[in-house]
């Protein structure tokens, strides 16, 4: 079996900073923590891109956005965004996304990821409902830690 290639979202990025007291996002940030290991360890190749660089620079604080920074630059491959990525993104736009949301996925699909991590209900439901297929398959990061294989 192929090593799988993941992408994470700013949104998975940015959890550790969320509120830990509520059980949902405690859990979400364990279990990227996991993913983030199984990275370090060579058993998923991790995919970002110019999309995630550029989100993770508008983050206003500062601490958050250096040390999310700082976690990129042992992401395996970076995607970078071309004229190919700005028309998918804009055809997942159509379908419903978000445009950034959009950049994410096109970014992830183009890249030739496995799964799309996010912890974002609304993204990941829209994933689910665009009615063209995917290659990739977009989950929260609790099921990727639990479901993907290593």
């Amino acid at each position: 079996m192929d090593i799988m290639r993941i992408y994470l979202d700013t949104c998975c990025l940015m959890r550790p900073y969320d509120d830990q007291s509520q059980p949902r996002i405690h859990m979400e940030t364990l279990a990227v923590k996991v993913v983030l290991e199984r990275i370090r360890v060579n058993k998923w190749i991790w995919v970002a891109s110019d999309v995630l660089v550029g989100e993770v620079l508008q983050c206003p604080i500062e601490d958050r956005r250096v040390e999310t920074l700082n976690k990129l630059e042992y992401a395996d491959l970076l995607a970078g965004f071309t004229k190919k990525t700005a028309i998918l993104a804009t055809e997942l736009a159509k379908k419903g996304l978000d445009w950034v949301d959009a950049a994410h996925v096109a970014s992830a699909e183009l890249a030739a990821c496995d799964f799309f991590l996010s912890t974002d209900d609304t993204l990941l439901k829209g994933c689910r409902r665009i009615d063209f297929k995917l290659r990739l398959k977009a989950i929260n990061p609790v099921n990727a830690a639990m479901e993907i294989p290593t």
